[in-house]
């Protein structure tokens, strides 16, 4: 008679969110990526002030040879409860950036805003990840309390 042994993993609510933020091969082939998370500006965080939220910004980068639409698209923490939508008509040229600014500001081709009134990226671990139109994760950067700021992702 065989006997077999049967390992079972238990997956948490936590793991299963983990694993499906994992981007898939339609995302590896996009040329726009998180190129660098400013989430520790400079000075004291305990009360957001609006000249300070716009230290605190995010850098997409279009490596490909293509202008891409970002119309749709979105950036995101891991609270869930944070979500910046790229504007209707926005594109990002061959070779551009765009920054994501936390606080207000005239959108334009090179720098947009979330129009937040408080800190959207925590200091002591984080992840900002860039989802196309789909809703597919196309790239992320991830940082930890012992990570500088910026972090070149």
């Amino acid at each position: 008679m065989f006997h077999r042994t049967v390992r079972v993993a238990v997956i948490t609510g936590v793991a299963v969110a983990a694993l499906a933020e994992v981007p898939s091969a339609e995302a590896a082939s996009s040329p726009v990526r998180v190129s660098q998370v400013y989430f520790d500006p400079p000075g004291n965080d305990t009360k957001a002030k609006a000249s300070k939220l716009n230290l605190e910004k995010v850098v997409i980068r279009n490596t490909g040879r293509k202008a891409v639409s970002l119309a749709g698209w979105t950036l995101r923490d891991t609270s869930r409860t944070h979500r910046f939508v790229f504007p209707k008509g926005f594109k990002l040229a061959a070779g551009a950036t765009v920054t994501v600014h936390t606080g207000s500001g005239k959108n334009t081709a090179g720098h947009l805003y979330w129009r937040s009134k408080d800190w959207i990226w925590n200091n002591d671990g984080d992840r900002a990840y860039l989802r196309n139109a789909k809703g597919t994760v196309v790239h992320q950067c991830a940082w930890t309390k012992k990570s500088a700021s910026p972090k070149f992702c």
